[in-house]
């Protein structure tokens, strides 16, 4: 954990409280609350991924500049969770994935917050430059077998030339109807194959599904042992290694980067001109 004077001077900075950026994040808290409920509630395991793990660990809660939340768990997890989340009929919480939305095209949901939020400009990338949700999400995050980082990254590369770049084309009836054929193809047919490849001898090892370009290695005992440590106002549940888990993601994960070239994936959140959020 990081000192508090560094702390409070990156707060100031970044997301002072009543900024577009704070706002958002003490939502997705709200957003990681609901689905720590619904595991807790259903015996579903998942921990804290990647930067929100991070953030937990060394600050206490989100790394300043983040404005997004993510968590993991396996396959047979995720779809017990989904089966939860939709069954709940929560009417501000929903699970939002390619059923809801063909512009939708990667290769896990999201617990999304139907609450409307200002959240400034977003910065359209290839994913989320024609879905339709906008606003306050944690990503859901697959893990699955994989003995094969070099087969990993070419479902990756795969997934980017087939659907991603789908988003260069204009015309929407056609950029969707492409989407819905290759997401089909690749989601039930060419990457189960690539997933079934992969499963043999992978023992503990595993990875974000096959179709995600993200190729670090994760611990299925990582989801087995966890603990629950403070985030923001409420606890998360963490890999109970939690440091042999950012070291080999970050390596000194207590390093604070060069905050001159930082900027939240959405431009424009941390503004606090005019600046109070309706509810």
């Amino acid at each position: 954990m990081i000192d508090s004077t560094l702390q409070k001077q990156l707060r100031d900075k970044f997301n002072p409280e009543g900024s577009r950026l704070r706002n958002l994040q003490l939502r997705i808290v709200e957003i990681l609350e609901y689905i720590d409920s619904i595991c807790k509630k259903n015996g579903i395991k998942y921990c804290a991924s990647s930067g929100t793990c991070l953030g937990a660990a060394r600050h206490g809660g989100f790394i300043p500049w983040d404005d997004d939340g993510d968590v993991e768990m396996t396959q047979n997890e995720y779809r017990r969770f989904r089966k939860a989340v939709i069954a709940d009929n929560n009417p501000r919480f929903r699970f939002y994935d390619h059923s809801d939305d063909p512009e939708y095209v990667v290769r896990f949901g999201k617990v999304i917050d139907l609450k409307p939020i200002d959240v400034g400009n977003p910065k359209l990338d290839a994913v989320s430059q024609y879905v339709s949700h906008k606003g306050a999400y944690v990503d859901i995050l697959i893990l699955a077998p994989s003995n094969s980082k070099f087969l990993h990254y070419i479902g990756g590369r795969l997934h980017r030339i087939f659907l991603l770049r789908l988003n260069y084309i204009r015309t929407a009836w056609l950029r969707r109807g492409l989407k819905r054929i290759n997401f089909f193809l690749f989601d039930r047919l060419v990457y189960p194959l690539m997933q079934c490849i992969q499963r043999p001898w992978a023992g503990d090892t595993m990875r974000h599904i096959t179709g995600v370009e993200f190729t670090p290695v994760r611990s299925r005992m990582m989801l087995e042992n966890t603990i629950r440590i403070p985030f923001e106002s409420i606890k998360i549940s963490v890999p109970e290694n939690y440091e042999a888990y950012l070291t080999n993601l970050y390596g000194d994960y207590n390093r604070i980067p060069d905050i001159e070239e930082l900027t939240p994936h959405m431009a424009g959140i941390n503004d606090t001109s005019g600046d109070k959020q309706a509810d």
